[in-house]
């Protein structure tokens, strides 16, 4: 049992990797070579293919997250907002009622790292997340 929680943490630690990657400027640069009229290389064609594979575990992972969790995901792991700037923000959409505590933010990270590990875990058989260990 220890040895699973163990395997669990390690692939929330992944996901989290694979969340703070910077694919938007990865996506810009290669957008930048290209408008170059660069010729697509090998090295090139495997780099577009990696970005667009990140691109798509990043899409598929978010997806099975409430919004509240795909919120809290996005501003604290991807953007890097502490948790009173993630509350307030709450507040700022939703009104001060509304408003989320720290420990409820921290909840709904938790909560959405576990829906995302299970995801991987469930879909390992029909997706290839042999990668993701590999960040």
């Amino acid at each position: 049992m220890h040895n699973m929680e163990e395997r669990n943490v390690q692939l929330e630690a992944q996901i989290r990797k694979l969340l703070k990657l910077p694919l938007q400027a990865d996506r810009h640069a290669i957008e930048m070579t290209l408008g170059t009229g660069a010729a697509i290389t090998p090295a090139l064609q495997e780099r577009i293919d990696r970005v667009n594979k990140m691109q798509l575990a990043t899409d598929a992972l978010m997806s099975v997250l409430s919004e509240n969790e795909k919120m809290v995901v996005q501003r604290h792991v991807v953007d890097g907002l502490d948790w009173s700037c993630i509350g307030a923000e709450f507040a700022q959409i939703w009104g001060n009622e509304n408003q989320k505590s720290k420990r409820s933010l921290i909840n709904y990270y938790n909560a959405a790292s576990k829906k995302m590990a299970e995801y991987i875990k469930e879909n390992y058989e029909i997706f290839d997340f042999d990668w993701l260990v590999h960040l």
